[in-house]
């Protein structure tokens, strides 16, 4: 109403209504590339509360809300840990943000993960407002869940002469103290392997390929051998650690167990000895050892030797040649070695007793290392006298 230019003129002047959105985008980590599937609710005052699953090319449009403080949350689908779109999974932004609105317009947000730019390279979801940019718009920007992968160690146990897989040792990996091993499995070949674990320590038995332990806990462990495969020695220990490397190899030898016999003539008062081809000699095991010997074999130079087994493989005879004979794979275990026939002219000596241990050592029943087990046979003497 202006009097002095228009005394009998009423103007009714009517002012824009400008309606006041808040927008919410729920996004990946790069801030640019929309997420479906998640979970987003924001209350309020007055008891207001909306609930909105994102989808592609939708934002959430919150309008003419009342000034006050609200609360956003995140969460997944029921039944869901993460946040599932296609064939990927997110991470639940694992905090509540709070703005603040004033007059249809956001004024401050608040939170533990609130950031004020694209963060691509955070490996946990946070929420992006840039004040200046875009002062009503909230973008939820969640980082993609990678199932985070443990190391694993492939342990190879092998036959020292050919560099071959050796199956049937039996195998401790020992952990620090307090190490929790409960989530490690083994698998061989694609295959499951069973293990046993006791406390801070992993048994297994070696098969025809790498045994590969997965989900170990960082740290220093010790691979031992507590039993050998028959007729190899028990290897020294290897220290490993595993560290950031998510691939670890470890590798243990086995050599083979050998013994040499050495079958010996003398005559008569001479100090001379020489190898005595001829005589049939015996190898028998002790009751006590439960291994066969079957895969013992015989060499004499580069020369195989012949040994012949009895029906439970529980002894083996052979016989000796100008040069000692050398067993290969001779199980850890005690023995008698004898003399069943001694060469023509020569009289039968007594046998001896040895142990193999299990570092594939030759020693006597009493503890005395021996180098050669040597059978000496003495010539047969006939004395005639003539009487008249």
């Amino acid at each position: 109403y202006d009097e002095e230019n228009a005394k009998n003129t009423i103007k009714v002047c009517d002012a824009e209504y400008v309606e006041k959105v808040v927008t919410i985008n729920k996004l990946d980590i790069t801030g640019e590339n929309e997420i479906t599937g998640a979970i987003l609710t924001i209350t309020g005052p007055n008891e207001y509360s909306q609930t909105w699953e994102s989808k592609s090319g939708k934002v959430l449009e919150l309008k003419n809300l009342e000034d006050g403080t609200y609360t956003l949350t995140e969460s997944a689908k029921e039944g869901s840990e993460y946040i599932v779109d296609g064939e990927k999974q997110y991470k639940v932004l694992n905090s509540e943000v709070t703005f603040e609105i004033k007059d249809g317009e956001i004024v401050s947000v608040t939170g533990d993960t609130v950031k004020n730019a694209a963060d691509a390279e955070s490996k946990d979801s946070y929420v992006l407002y840039d004040e200046e940019s875009a002062k009503n718009t909230i973008k939820v920007c969640d980082a993609e869940y990678i199932e985070e992968q443990k190391p694993q160690l492939s342990i190879s146990k092998k036959d020292a002469t050919d560099s071959e897989e050796l199956p049937g040792a039996t195998l401790v990996l020992t952990a620090a103290e307090g190490t929790d091993l409960s989530e490690v499995t083994a698998e061989r070949s694609g295959e499951a392997v069973d293990i046993t674990i006791e406390d801070n320590k992993i048994t297994f038995v070696s098969g025809d390929a790498p045994t590969i332990l997965k989900n170990l806990p960082k740290g220093d462990y010790v691979l031992t051998e507590i039993s050998a495969p028959a007729g190899y020695k028990i290897a020294e220990s290897v220290e490993i650690t595993i560290g950031d490397e998510i691939e670890n190899t470890a590798e243990m030898k086995d050599e083979i167990i050998t013994a040499t016999i050495s079958k010996k003539g003398i005559a008569g008062d001479s100090e001379e000895v020489s190898e005595l081809s001829g005589a049939i000699l015996k190898i028998e095991a002790d009751t006590d050892n439960l291994y066969d010997l079957s895969e013992v074999t015989a060499s004499r130079g580069d020369t195989a030797v012949e040994l012949t087994f009895a029906d439970d493989n529980k002894s083996f005879t052979f016989t000796s040649g100008d040069q000692e004979t050398v067993l290969t794979k001779l199980p850890a275990g005690k023995y008698t070695l004898s003399e069943d026939t001694a060469p023509l002219g020569y009289a039968k000596t007594t046998s001896i007793q040895f142990i193999v241990t299990d570092d594939g050592k030759i020693t006597s029943p009493t503890g005395y290392e021996i180098t050669n087990l040597v059978l000496t046979d003495a010539v047969t003497e006939f004395r005639f006298s003539k009487i008249d």
